[in-house]
């Protein structure tokens, strides 16, 4: 994409339209910033885990568009969302060194899969999705994925047991895939 400057104003303008409604510009806008995204992680992710991250990473930027304020840089507001998935995910690896191999695995079983190549047509899928889920286990994937609780702080914050938090993560991650296709 040459300079960054040059880089910021075409996914400015991307972003622009993407707003207005255009998929394709949206698509391109998610293909823009991947290799961003992936150079603001550095090497603080694990190989292993970094496509993991940067679809998490991808999904808070979906989430957040509204947030977005147009008149402000581009890569300041993407720097921030970026450094909260990382601390979020390096908090994910510390904790699971402590965690039994079944919880390690209901820790992970509500994440989505969002990819560069998803259209904005999609992300309106996963939305609808997620808006059909009952308020409880909508509530626990925002708490979890999007604001990058653990486990158990939305427990606390639900006021329901952590092993509740598990089985209601994983059924909303089963009905969202089913509503959604995904295997």
């Amino acid at each position: 994409m040459g300079d960054s400057k040059d880089s910021d104003t075409l996914l400015l303008d991307l972003l622009r339209q993407a707003r207005a409604g255009d998929e394709r510009a949206y698509a391109a806008f998610l293909q823009g910033i991947t290799p961003l995204i992936r150079m603001m992680l550095g090497t603080a992710i694990v190989q292993s885990q970094r496509d993991d991250v940067v679809q998490d990473i991808l999904l808070s930027v979906h989430r957040a568009l509204p947030t977005y304020d147009a008149g402000r840089a581009l890569r300041p507001w993407l720097n921030a969302i970026v450094n909260y998935r990382k601390l979020d995910a390096l908090r994910q690896v510390y904790k699971s060194r402590a965690e039994q191999p079944a919880d390690i695995e209901a820790s992970h079983a509500h994440r989505l899969v969002i990819n560069p190549a998803t259209t904005a047509g999609e992300l309106k899928d996963i939305k609808s999705a997620l808006d059909k889920l009952g308020v409880k286990q909508r509530r626990i994937l925002e708490l979890l994925r999007f604001q990058g609780l653990s486990i158990d702080e939305t427990a606390k914050a639900m006021g329901v047991s952590a092993n509740d938090v598990k089985i209601s993560a994983h059924r909303a991650t089963a009905k969202l895939r089913e509503m959604l296709g995904v295997q």
